[in-house]
C-alpha cells in the first residue's frame, strides 16, 4: 500500500451477522472524505454494523472524530455499531490514555 492510501473491505450482512467493514492503511484527514462518503452511503443505512480497524499505517484525530460522529448518528436512529481495534500497543495506549476508548465504548453501549 502506497503513502496516503487506505483500504475498505466489506462483508454483506446475513441473517446472523452484521454488515462488516474493515479499514486499514492511512486513516487520517487525507482520506476522511472518501471514508465519510462510504460510511454515509453504504453503512449508515444498515441496522447493525461492525467496524474492524486493523494494522493502520496512521490514525489521526480527524478519523477518530469521524468514527465517533458515525456512531452518534447511528445511535440517534437506534442502530447498533460495534468497533474493534486490531492495532499496535502504542495506539491502544494512546486511545486509553486520552479516554477515546471509553468514549467509543460508551457510545456503542448507547446504540
Amino acid at each position: 500500500m502506497a503513502n496516503n492510501e487506505f483500504e475498505i473491505s466489506i462483508e454483506e450482512p446475513t441473517a446472523t451477522n452484521a454488515f462488516e467493514i474493515s479499514l486499514t492503511g492511512e486513516l487520517t484527514v487525507n482520506n476522511s472524505l472518501p471514508i465519510y462518503n462510504f460510511l454515509l452511503n453504504k453503512a449508515l443505512i444498515q441496522n447493525s454494523v461492525s467496524i474492524k480497524i486493523y494494522d493502520p499505517v496512521n490514525v489521526d484525530l480527524c478519523f477518530i472524530q469521524l468514527l465517533i460522529g458515525f456512531i452518534k448518528s447511528r445511535n440517534n436512529e437506534n442502530k447498533t455499531t460495534d468497533i474493534e481495534f486490531n492495532v499496535d500497543d502504542s495506539l491502544l495506549e494512546l486511545l486509553s490514555k486520552t479516554g477515546i476508548d471509553k468514549t467509543i465504548s460508551t457510545l456503542q453501549n448507547e446504540g
